[in-house]
């Protein structure tokens, strides 16, 4: 501990912890005593007081952050509130990491840099400024805590984030163990997202949270985007939660342009599908907030249009069965039909078409539709995601050449297509034979 009068009456007061940790700062008279004017704290390098307010500096090796959160506590406070009089009164704050190694819930961050500002509006309303860069990740972002009545504001702009995998846990993991009271209004731009193995692309969310006093909290999802290698995700939505209401409601649509990609970039197994491009379309409903999505609570609609196409080799699991279905694998062992020349390379498709309604993870359908160059598939039944279960009932109608709109109409309306659906099913063989 040391400290030295300055000619114009100031003190500066020099402390040092170890050979790692230290710290200045500058106090002035006035006449109330003397007041902290600027200071500055640094661990693995030497302090420098700023022109103004606090420097905060740390350069080490690795940096376990959890360890340091509650140290940190205060600042993480005015970080979450728009008032801290004790920041207020030394403003800006300052912050500076650089560590060869940051670790986060298992997870390790490379030759980390951070740089952390907190400055006051005209306002009087705190905003953080940062910027940060690692060999994971690379952007900048603006937060701006809750002010008078007006909600907290995240913007955020990433070149490029990966999202390592943590030992034992997946990512997803994390979010379901913290749970959400609110959400702030965010404008996010992420241009290369990569979690874990899949390859999520070029993700955008603009959303709005309503009046932090409003009974009723609404946070509306007015644009959300995700492109990556084979198809493009668009969805819109709203969480409302009250004393009497919590729930998250989300449309969307996926567009596949190349089914095989998409699945690559999702980290599943993409030898199971060749082509296949189209749209589907959700209407999902779930209890709690956008983090508590997950599939056994899933409510709502979903249709689907998919295009030219072809069911490969598939794999085990729910996916690999429901494909299987579809592709002949199995009705070939059961029906013994003599598909060997086109199913021996896979079951081809010109279209895909099924709507459905999903009630607690569990879809229900009556109207799935394959027309296969090899034979038409109509199927019903459910298929239960979280306990990967299939009940399904399937037709299969082998040689088939029926026109699109009469077998579509057939499936929507039986009572008027089916007599069209069957006298064109009666044709066929007649018409092979003539040939």
């Amino acid at each position: 501990f040391h400290w030295k009068a300055e000619a114009d009456g100031r003190v500066v007061i020099s402390v040092r912890y170890g050979e790692t940790a230290n710290g200045k700062a500058m106090l002035v008279s006035s006449p109330n005593g003397f007041q902290l004017e600027r200071a500055a704290a640094a661990i693995g390098e030497e302090a420098k007081l700023p022109e103004k307010g606090l420097s905060l500096l740390a350069t080490l090796q690795a940096i376990p952050v959890e360890p340091w959160m509650h140290e940190l506590q205060p600042i993480l406070s005015a970080a979450s509130s728009d008032s801290h009089p004790a920041l207020d009164e030394i403003n800006p704050v300052f912050i500076r990491v650089k560590a060869d190694k940051l670790i986060f819930k298992a997870r390790a961050f490379t030759q980390v840099s951070l740089a952390l500002k907190r400055s006051l509006t005209a306002s009087a309303a705190s905003v953080w400024k940062a910027r940060f860069q690692s060999q994971n990740s690379k952007g900048s972002v603006t937060y701006r805590p809750e002010h008078d009545d007006s909600p907290a504001f995240i913007s955020a702009n990433l070149p490029y984030l990966y999202i390592p995998k943590e030992e034992g846990r997946h990512f997803g993991r994390i979010l379901e163990e913290n749970t959400a009271k609110y959400l702030p209004s965010i404008n996010l731009r992420i241009k290369q997202l990569l979690v874990e193995d899949m390859n999520l692309g070029d993700v955008q969310i603009i959303a709005t949270a309503g009046k932090p006093s409003a009974a009723t909290r609404l946070w509306t999802l007015n644009s959300f985007s995700m492109k990556t290698p084979g198809a493009e995700l668009t969805a819109s939505g709203r969480w409302v939660k009250n004393l009497k209401n919590d729930f998250t409601e989300v449309k969307g649509t996926l567009i596949s342009h190349d089914g095989q990609k998409l699945l690559q970039s999702l980290a599943l197994p993409s030898d199971v599908i060749h082509g296949a491009s189209g749209q589907i379309h959700l209407s999902l409903n779930w209890k709690g907030s956008p983090k508590d999505f997950q599939v056994k609570n899933l409510n709502g609609t979903v249709s689907a249009e998919i295009g030219d196409g072809q069911f490969l080799k598939v794999e085990p699991g729910i996916a690999g069965r429901f494909l299987s279905l579809l592709s002949m694998q199995s009705l070939m062992k059961r029906l013994a039909l003599d598909f060997k020349d086109v199913v021996g390379q896979g079951f081809a498709f010109n279209a895909i078409n099924m709507n459905g309604n999903l009630k607690n993870g569990v879809l229900l359908t009556d109207n799935l539709a394959v027309d296969g160059s090899a034979a038409a598939i109509l199927a019903s039944g459910t298929v239960d995601f979280f306990k990967q279960r299939l009940d399904t009932r399937v037709l299969v109608l082998p040689n088939l050449h029926t026109e699109a709109p009469a077998l579509a109409l057939a499936i929507a309306n039986p009572f008027i297509g089916i007599g069209s659906f069957l006298a064109q099913f009666e044709e066929a063989p007649r018409l092979h034979a003539g040939n």
